[in-house]
């Protein structure tokens, strides 16, 4: 499928910048769904382009607005500046969506792998400090990073096991209070899936337990293989799961 595809630099304030992508359908149309679709946490920061087939995708099955930043994790580990890089374009798409023919008031997110668990802890970031309106969400195959761990709430509540581990003290309201102080309640539906070998099998689980437990609209499936390598049927299988449930999101969730 043909899109457009426009680039824009934002400052990050320690003198460097980040790319976001922005792809437009070859024909752009009005009120159409926003998506911030992100493409991984690295040491470095991950070129946006890696995931243009996945984004093409999307605008054919949804003719949305996608945007894609670059994420970056931190020296420490803690991938406290992924957080920020993806709350930065989150809130950029959320101020410029109109420029675009996209809502401002429901964005979606997604991920896939280390991505896939950053979106499970941007769409919590984003109900706590409630700046953006998440419509649904796909953090897909999440891959907990060294910088990923499980957690209470500070209050007692359970607390979305697949979140970032807190950042320095200088960094600290990246993230909610208590690390999610509602817990499930209030997050977006979700579509979330893992291969049968993956590492974060057990906790995307686990995960998508807490979330049905707390009401939220949840699709979890569990696909037949997985592992790091690449396996053309379980991308493909992924991939049919992924468009299908993203026309049921865009019919069902952006009201």
């Amino acid at each position: 499928m043909d899109v457009q595809v426009l680039e824009e630099l934002l400052p990050r304030g320690d003198g460097s910048y980040q790319r976001l992508l922005i792809h437009l359908p070859e024909r752009p149309r009005d009120d159409v769904p926003g998506v911030l679709w992100l493409p991984g946490v690295r040491s470095a920061a991950r070129l946006p382009e890696r995931d243009g087939a996945i984004v093409r995708q999307l605008i054919g099955a949804g003719d949305c607005v996608v945007v894609v930043p670059d994420c970056r994790a931190g020296g420490s580990g803690t991938c406290a500046t992924a957080l920020r890089d993806g709350h930065r374009a989150l809130l950029w798409l959320r101020d410029n969506a109109r420029w675009f023919g996209a809502r401002t008031d429901q964005i979606a997110v997604g991920g896939t792998g280390r991505a896939g668990a950053l979106t499970a802890a941007l769409t919590v970031h984003a109900r706590e400090r409630g700046e953006v309106g998440v419509a649904f969400q796909m953090p897909l195959r999440p891959e907990p990073a060294p910088a990923v761990r499980t957690s209470r709430a500070d209050d007692g509540r359970r607390a979305p096991r697949l979140r970032l581990v807190p950042p320095p003290a200088e960094d600290a309201a990246l993230l909610p209070p208590a690390a999610g102080s509602g817990g499930f309640r209030g997050l977006p539906p979700t579509l979330t899936y893992s291969g049968r070998l993956d590492p974060g099998l057990d906790e995307t689980r686990r995960y998508a337990g807490e979330l049905r437990s707390a009401g939220v609209p949840v699709r979890f499936e569990v696909l037949p293989d997985g592992g790091r390598d690449a396996d053309p049927d379980l991308e493909g299988r992924a991939a049919g799961l992924r468009l299908e449930w993203f026309r049921h999101a865009v019919r069902a969730y952006f009201g």
